[in-house]
């Protein structure tokens, strides 16, 4: 044996918390702390169902009514913004190909090929998205939306309408082909 360990958890104190939260959190005592961990818990649960609601509905939208044609330029353009976050991950040009070379001709293309489809894929539910918006007349601020704003207010607007008796059914409609216009999509989630 080289090494034993124990693990010793601070003590709840004010000094703790002071010092796990800074001057200015309300957190101060152990029940604020649990009362802050619930409430963080409930908010990471409520994101995750919004998201994937919102994500089944896209999907059920792009399916069953509407057809997006993406240009290939605006997937490349997105393709390239991905590849470059995951060079930036990697730290640089070099590790990364390094990696793809470790990974094969055929797994790395194959890795190549999902991260398009992902590109596409995501500028496609955008569009969607920001066809639903427009048609459900959601006020937001494309140039700068807040964290889920998207999600949220269409999550709202969609319960809203449900709660007056109103049902739409994007099944039942004939639609009209969208051709997506030439634009930078709004920072979202990835």
């Amino acid at each position: 044996m080289q090494d034993c360990k124990k693990v010793v958890l601070p003590e709840l104190t004010e000094a703790m918390m002071l010092q796990l939260f800074g001057k200015e959190s309300t957190v101060k005592n152990e029940e604020q702390l649990r009362e802050f961990i619930r409430d963080t818990l409930a908010q990471q649960k409520f994101e995750t169902d919004l998201i994937k609601s919102i994500e089944d509905l896209l999907q059920k939208v792009k399916t069953q009514s509407m057809q997006v044609i993406i240009p290939r330029t605006l997937i490349e353009e997105e393709f390239a913004t991905r590849m470059k976050s995951l060079q930036e991950r990697f730290g640089g040009q070099e590790k990364l190909t390094s990696y793809f070379q470790q990974m094969g001709d055929e797994k790395g293309k194959a890795f190549l090929d999902d991260i398009k489809k992902a590109a596409k894929e995501s500028l496609e539910k955008f569009f969607i998205l920001q066809k639903m918006v427009e048609a459900l007349k959601i006020d937001i601020n494309w140039e700068k939306p807040g964290a889920l704003e998207v999600e949220t207010k269409l999550y709202e607007k969609l319960g809203e309408s449900h709660e007056h008796g109103h049902h739409h059914d994007h099944g039942h409609h004939t639609h009209h082909e969208e051709k997506a216009e030439k634009q930078s999509p709004a920072k979202k989630k990835k």
